[in-house]
């Protein structure tokens, strides 16, 4: 799932996404976001730290009590401490590229199966 506010932003990291051969439900907010993974299997949670609304640490947490073999990856071009208390979470500075993109879902992916 990806959860970016910037319409722009959203369009091309999911083409990406696809482009790696994902899936991608994506989310314009977290509120959608929460309804959306309600009703779906998710493995992986990419989300804009700076979220207008509730910040994308919140919907992190709130993500992982639904589905708590969630992977996180968040994603900001203001710095990664916001996500401190989420240990399993990736930080993806933007800008990023697909192969930044990669790598940072592959090592969230990892980390949520080691648990």
């Amino acid at each position: 799932m990806l959860v970016e506010d910037d319409p722009l932003i959203r369009t091309v990291t999911a083409m990406q996404l696809k482009d790696l051969g994902y899936g991608v439900l994506e989310a314009p907010g977290a509120s959608e976001a929460l309804d959306l993974l309600r009703g779906a299997d998710v493995r992986a949670l990419m989300t804009d730290i700076q979220l207008p609304g509730m910040p994308g640490t919140e919907l992190a947490r709130l993500a992982l009590a639904l589905q708590p073999g969630l992977a996180v990856v968040f994603a900001s071009g203001r710095g990664g401490a916001e996500a401190e208390g989420l240990p399993r979470a990736v930080f993806l500075a933007k800008p990023y590229n697909k192969a930044r993109l990669r790598d940072a879902l592959a090592g969230a992916c990892a980390a949520a199966s080691a648990g």
